[in-house]
């Protein structure tokens, strides 16, 4: 773990700007980038320029550390482009390595400190319309593509869900691999850290009682609308959180006594019970070869969408989420855990249907 050093002043602009914002809000998503000014490049050579600062350094006896603002076409949400590959220190400059051991005995416990690994994704919520211009931003200036949310899923429409007229659109996209800082030394990314960015945005221009409608009006504009953290034990996870004062969306009991999900549950050695205790989501797909125990690696790294889908239809997998209630006055921001087996990509498409049930019900409760 680490915290800010308040006597390195030569690095206060780091993740510094674009904090004045009407409301409470997410607003600096930091990348970790081996060629800043490429994509500053990238950037201005499009209509409209979107950066806000050149390129800036700061240093201190580990070396330096080049970083620069790019602001891309969603509301107040800004990139800070760090690149580390002069730099040998555990994090950033400014920052100082706590001491792990006298942290985990005032907690009570060496646990908590590994519970959450990395962020799995971030979700952006977008007016109708804008999501396809949001991924030709990335794909220009940062060299993202578009990642499969579920084999169900229509490339041009994206995944979709809809209870009468209300309802979201979603589509996701994943960054290139690139070098980024381990333990001081420059190493490719996992395909788990690999930043993912879930787009939303509602079916109807008009419908203003759906969650992303109330999200772009509470928020004044598109924004971060979740961070979803990854774990790699989702019930201890859970529990130890709770424990804390964690407060979670809880799904319907209609949801766990569903059949056909008791037996996807069971299958994985779980019971509807423990995953009901600690409002988890499963979605699974076990099923490829039933004369078979093999389990069938899966990539993310084609960037081409139809090979995801045949991929992830010939792999064994699962994910198991929960969500948050939201943790601003305005109900605008929520965070996300998520345990993945044998896939970086999916997102649960029927959890994302059973969470927006339950996030109706959270944000627009019967009167």
């Amino acid at each position: 773990m680490t915290k800010r050093s308040i006597k390195e002043d030569s690095c206060n602009a780091i993740c510094a700007g674009n904090t004045v914002y009407p409301v409470d809000t997410i607003c600096d998503v930091c990348l970790c980038c081996s060629d800043i000014e490429d994509v500053l490049s990238r950037a201005t050579s499009l209509d409209q320029c979107l950066f806000r600062t050149g390129t800036e350094h700061c240093e201190d006896t580990y070396g330096k550390v080049k970083f620069a603002v790019l602001k891309p076409p969603v509301g107040n949400v800004q990139h800070t482009l760090i690149d580390l590959s002069s730099y040998s220190g555990t994090f950033l400059p400014g920052f100082n390595l706590i001491d792990a051991s006298k942290e985990t005995v005032q907690r009570g416990t060496v646990n908590e400190d590994h519970l959450l690994k990395v962020i799995d994704h971030i979700a952006f919520a977008l007016p109708v319309g804008q999501t396809d211009n949001v991924i030709n931003w990335y794909s220009h200036v940062l060299g993202f593509s578009r990642l499969i949310i579920n084999v169900d899923e229509d490339k041009s429409n994206g995944f979709v869900v809809q209870e009468g007229n209300k309802g979201l659109r979603l589509k996701a996209i994943s960054s290139p691999n690139t070098d980024c800082l381990d333990g001081g030394k420059l190493s490719k990314l996992s395909d788990l850290e690999l930043p993912k960015f879930v787009l939303c945005e509602p079916l109807d221009d008009n419908c203003h009682s759906s969650q992303i409608a109330h999200f772009l009006a509470k928020h004044k504009g598109s924004g971060v609308q979740h961070i979803a953290f990854s774990t790699t034990d989702i019930v201890n996870t859970i529990y130890r959180l709770k424990s804390h004062g964690l407060n979670c969306v809880h799904a319907p009991q209609s949801y766990y006594d569903n059949y056909l999900k008791r037996f996807e549950i069971t299958k994985l050695n779980y019971t509807p019970e423990l995953l009901r205790e600690n409002d988890i989501l499963l979605e699974s797909h076990m099923n490829v070869d039933e004369t078979s125990n093999d389990v069938f690696p899966f990539y993310c790294q084609s960037s081409i969408f139809e090979d995801q889908i045949t991929r992830m239809n010939n792999t064994q997998w699962f994910i198991m989420q929960v969500f948050t209630k939201p943790i601003f006055e305005e109900k605008v921001v929520f965070f996300e855990i998520i345990q993945r087996f044998q896939t970086s990509s999916g997102f649960g498409a029927g959890n994302i249907a059973a969470l927006w049930r339950a996030m109706q019900k959270e944000i627009f409760p019967l009167k």
